[in-house]
């Protein structure tokens, strides 16, 4: 599953640091295992399977985490502003895909059409009157 090209993830590198020419094909894989797995909660990703057909926000997502982890097994025994860098990149990447997930952010297909979310993973909860969403009792 190639997903990513080095065009990608290299917006995110500070090219006189990190300049990519190739990439890591495994590590690749895991992330985009991951994210898939996760915005899958979310929507069909059934059709993600390459480059062409990935969301860009998506390819955004893990263009961030692939870069984040490279900052990261560079500098594995230094904390300086590279590792913290690669850290805040894999962050700000997690927080990117929770709101693509809870649908804070609309996600565009490469077609730049919203993509709909999965109807089967949207949770309704409507309580009765006999059944409150939650109590709360109050001692003073």
């Amino acid at each position: 599953m190639a997903i990513l090209t080095t065009a990608l993830v290299n917006a995110w590198t500070d090219k006189d640091r990190l300049n990519l020419t190739t990439l890591d094909n495994d590590l690749e894989s895991q992330i985009a295992s991951q994210v898939i797995a996760q915005a899958s909660q979310a929507f069909d990703t059934s059709s993600w399977i390459s480059e062409a057909t990935t969301p860009m926000l998506i390819k955004s997502v893990m263009a961030m985490m692939y870069v984040g982890r490279k900052y990261q097994n560079r500098n594995i025994d230094a904390v300086d502003d590279i590792t913290f860098y690669g850290s805040k990149l894999i962050q700000d990447a997690e927080a990117l895909l929770n709101n693509i997930i809870s649908g804070l952010i609309v996600l565009k297909d490469t077609t730049n059409t919203v993509v709909p979310m999965s109807t089967s993973s949207k949770i309704s909860y409507e309580p009765i009157e006999s059944n409150p969403a939650f109590s709360m009792e109050m001692i003073f």
